[in-house]
C-alpha cells in the first residue's frame, strides 16, 4: 500500500522507483515511520527522516493551485465535484494499474490536494447545507475505507473540523452537517478506519486520535449516540484491553468516550455487559493495584475506568452481577489495602472506595435486595471491614500527596471519601444477613475505647452545622413554587450536607438498636456510649435532632424502595 509521501517522492528520472523486488528498501521504510505517539495528544505528521508537512505543502503549491482563504457556495460546488471526479480518476487508475503503484500515485496525490482545498470550509459553516446538498458527506464517508490509509486520515481530519462546535451559533449548521453523518452511519465507518490503522505509526495514531474527536463532537451534539454503537463500543474495549502500551493519549481519549457513552444510555451500559466490559475494566484496573500512574494523564485515565464501571453498575442487576462474579469486589478491597509510595500522588485507593459506594447504592427491589446481601456478607468475609474502617477513621489516608492546588482540594475530596465510606457502612448495616457477621460491625465500633464511635458523633456535629450555616444564608420565605423547593432540598442535600448527615444519623441509630439478632449484647453499650458524647453538647437536644433527620429521611422515600430495610430503620429510629 503506497503512502501520500512515497506518492509525493516519486521522480521518473532516478532509480529510486518501487517495485516488487524492493522488499528490503520497504521494510526499512517501514521499521524508520514506526514511532510511538508521545505525550502530547495532537500529533505531528512530520516524520524523522522523511518529507514533512511543510515539505508537502510546498510541493502542492508548485503544481499551481492556491489556497484559498474563503470560498462562497460556487467555489465549494466546483471544490465537491472535483473531489468526485478526482475520486473516480484515482479508483480508475487503481483498478487499472494494481500491480504498479506508480501509475496511479499522480492521481492520489491530486486527490489528498483537493481534501486539503475543502478544509476551508469548517470556517464557514454556512456553506454546509450547500455541503449536504452536494453529498459532500457520502463523499467523504466513502473515503473512509481508501486503501491509502494517509487519504483516509486525511479525510478523518477534516471530518473532525467540520464538526468541532466552538461556536453555539453556528451549532444550527453543524447540527444539520451531524444528522447527515449519523444517517450515513459515520460511527461504524470510523470504527472500521480504527482497526486497521497502526498506533505506532504517528500519522495512524493521530487518525485514531481524530476518529475519537469526531465521536466525541458526535455526543457533544446527540448524547444519547445510541445509532450503530455497538462496533464503537467493543473497539473502545478492544483498545483499553490492548497490552501495548500500557498507557497512551489514545487509551486515555478511548476511555473518556466509553464513559460518556455509559453515562448517557441505559442500553449502553447493558451492551457493555454483554460484551464482557465488566471484566475488561476490572482487568485493566488490576494492573494499578500495585503501580501508581506515573502522570496526570494516566492518573485521568484511571479515573475515567473507575467511572466506566460505576455507570455499567448503575441501575443494572445484570451488571452488578457480572462484577460480584468477576470478584470486583475482592480486587477493590485488594486496591485499598495496598500500601502506597511514601510520597505517592495518586488517588487511586479513592476510585476503588468510589466504585464499592457505587456497588452499595443500588435501589433494593426484590433482585437487587438479593445481591446486597451477598456483596455485603462477601465484603465482611474478605475482611472488607479491615481496610474500610480505617479509612473512615482518617479519610486523608488514601489522598495522595500533592501541593499547591491538591491541597486546596483536599477538603471536598475528604467530604466525598467521608460520603462514601458511610455509604457502604450503612448498606453493611442494613443487609449483612448473619448475626456473627453484625457482630463484626459493631466490634468495630467498640474496639480501641469506641473511636469510631467517637467518630461518627464528630461527623454528625459537622454536617450538621454545615447544614445550618446553609440554611441561615438561605432563610428563604415559605416557598410556593414546587420546583424552587425541590431545587433547594437538593441544595441542602449536596451543598448544605444534608445527605452525609442522614448516612451518619441512620449508623447511629443502627448501631445504637436493642433489635439486633446478635450473639452478643454490645449494642447497649455503643448506645450509653453516643448518648453520654451528644450530651456533652447540651445546646442542643441531638438526641431528638438526630431522630428527626433519619424520620425525615424515610418520610422523604415514602416507601419507594428497601421497605424491609427502612421499617427496620423506622424502628430504630423509635428506640433510639
Amino acid at each position: 500500500m503506497m503512502n501520500i509521501e512515497e506518492v509525493l517522492r516519486y521522480n521518473p528520472h532516478t532509480s529510486g522507483i518501487l517495485n516488487a523486488d524492493d522488499n528490503d528498501d520497504n521494510e526499512s521504510q517501514s521499521t524508520s515511520k514506526r514511532q510511538r505517539l508521545d505525550n502530547n495528544p495532537t500529533v505531528s505528521l512530520a516524520r524523522d527522516g522523511h518529507i514533512n508537512s511543510k515539505d508537502i505543502e510546498k510541493l502542492l503549491a508548485q503544481t499551481g493551485i492556491e489556497h484559498v482563504n474563503e470560498i462562497d457556495s460556487e467555489t465549494l460546488k466546483r471544490l465537491v465535484l472535483q473531489l468526485e471526479r478526482r475520486q473516480l480518476k484515482n479508483q480508475e487508475m487503481r483498478i487499472k494499474h494494481a500491480d504498479n503503484p506508480t501509475k496511479f500515485m499522480d492521481s492520489e496525490c491530486e486527490l489528498f490536494d483537493i481534501i486539503k482545498e475543502i478544509h476551508v470550509i469548517a470556517t464557514q459553516p454556512t456553506l454546509y447545507d450547500t455541503a449536504i446538498q452536494m453529498n459532500l458527506v457520502p463523499q467523504l464517508l466513502g473515503l473512509l475505507s481508501h486503501e491509502n490509509t494517509d487519504i483516509a486520515c486525511s479525510v478523518v481530519a477534516l471530518i473532525q473540523e467540520l464538526t468541532d462546535l466552538d461556536d453555539v451559533d453556528e451549532i444550527e449548521q453543524v447540527g444539520r452537517l451531524m444528522d447527515a453523518l449519523i444517517d450515513g452511519q459515520i460511527t461504524v465507518a470510523l470504527v472500521a478506519n480504527m482497526e486497521r490503522l497502526d498506533e505506532n505509526v504517528r500519522e495512524e495514531s493521530e487518525g485514531i486520535y481524530n476518529s475519537l474527536a469526531i465521536i466525541e463532537n458526535l455526543t457533544d451534539y446527540q448524547p444519547e449516540l445510541s445509532k450503530d454503537v455497538r462496533p464503537l463500543i467493543l473497539w473502545l474495549l478492544r483498545k483499553l484491553k490492548s497490552k501495548s502500551p500500557i498507557f497512551s493519549a489514545n487509551k486515555l481519549y478511548a476511555s473518556e468516550i466509553l464513559s460518556i457513552l455509559l453515562q448517557n444510555s441505559s442500553d449502553n451500559r447493558t451492551m457493555v455487559g454483554t460484551l464482557n466490559g465488566i471484566d475488561i475494566l476490572l482487568h485493566v484496573l488490576s494492573y494499578y493495584k500495585r503501580h501508581d500512574p506515573s502522570t496526570a494523564d494516566e492518573e485521568e485515565y484511571v479515573e475515567n475506568l473507575y467511572d466506566c464501571l460505576c455507570c455499567s453498575l448503575f441501575m443494572s442487576s445484570r451488571n452488578l452481577e457480572l462484577f460480584i462474579k468477576a470478584e470486583g469486589i475482592e480486587l477493590m478491597v485488594l486496591i485499598l489495602k495496598e500500601k502506597r509510595k511514601k510520597h505517592s500522588s495518586t488517588d487511586v485507593r479513592v476510585g476503588a472506595l468510589k466504585l464499592l459506594s457505587h456497588c452499595f447504592s443500588h435501589v433494593a427491589d426484590d433482585q437487587i435486595a438479593t445481591q446486597l446481601i451477598t456483596l455485603a456478607d462477601k465484603f465482611i468475609e474478605i475482611l472488607g471491614l479491615r481496610v474500610l474502617m480505617p479509612i473512615f477513621l482518617r479519610p486523608n489516608s488514601i489522598i495522595g500527596h500533592g501541593s499547591g492546588s491538591r491541597r486546596r482540594k483536599q477538603a471536598a475530596l475528604i467530604d466525598q471519601i467521608e460520603e462514601h465510606a458511610l455509604v457502604i457502612i450503612v448498606a453493611l448495616l442494613k443487609f449483612t444477613s448473619r448475626p456473627e457477621l453484625r457482630d463484626r460491625i459493631l466490634n468495630k465500633f467498640i474496639e480501641q475505647n469506641f473511636v469510631k464511635t467517637e467518630r461518627l458523633i464528630e461527623l454528625h456535629l459537622k454536617y450538621l452545622e454545615r447544614l445550618r450555616q446553609f440554611d441561615d444564608r438561605n432563610n428563604y420565605p415559605s416557598l410556593s413554587n414546587q420546583e424552587d423547593a425541590e431545587q433547594l432540598f437538593l441544595q441542602r442535600l449536596n451543598e448544605g450536607g444534608l445527605f452525609i448527615l442522614q448516612l451518619v444519623d441512620q449508623v447511629i441509630v443502627m448501631i445504637s438498636s436493642n433489635r439486633w439478632e446478635s450473639s452478643s449484647s454490645v449494642e447497649h453499650s455503643i448506645k450509653q456510649r453516643i448518648h453520654r458524647l451528644l450530651n456533652m453538647h447540651s445546646n442542643t437536644d441531638h438526641i431528638q435532632v438526630i431522630k428527626s433527620i433519619v424520620t425525615e429521611y424515610l418520610d422523604e422515600k415514602n416507601g419507594k424502595d428497601n421497605r424491609t430495610q427502612d421499617e427496620y430503620l423506622l424502628k430504630c429510629t423509635q428506640s433510639f
